[in-house]
């Protein structure tokens, strides 16, 4: 392949790459937490943009998982998760950084960071 070929060919991946992540981009989510930090729990809301299968957990800050609140398909929409700081164990969540994870059937996921205070 010549150089010019290689140069095009790389800059049509580019734009690819661009394309898709600006299809994924659209059907990410906001999540609200409230309250955040947070002492004995919280709503979670997770605000969809377009139908999509997801995925919203909670881990630890070094990626261990500590709950899951839904999995399955969801309409856009808002929707609210309430948890208390019992894990998928039933444990009772000691203090610390938690992030809540959506994650896309799509490869994509939004992150939003919780502090967990007494």
């Amino acid at each position: 392949m010549s150089g010019k070929r290689i140069i095009i060919t790389a800059l049509m991946l580019i734009v690819l790459a661009v394309a898709i992540y600006a299809d994924v981009d659209y059907q990410q989510n906001i999540i609200n937490i409230n309250p955040n930090p947070m002492e004995k729990s919280t709503v979670i809301t997770v605000t969809y943009t377009d139908n999509v299968r997801a995925d919203v957990i909670i881990e630890t800050e070094s990626g261990v998982l500590v709950k899951t609140l839904f999995t399955g398909n969801m309409n856009a929409g808002v929707y609210e998760f309430y948890w208390d700081r019992i894990s998928d164990d039933g444990s009772y969540v000691p203090n610390g950084r938690y992030s809540v994870n959506v994650n896309y059937e799509v490869r994509y996921t939004s992150t939003k960071k919780t502090l967990i205070l007494k």
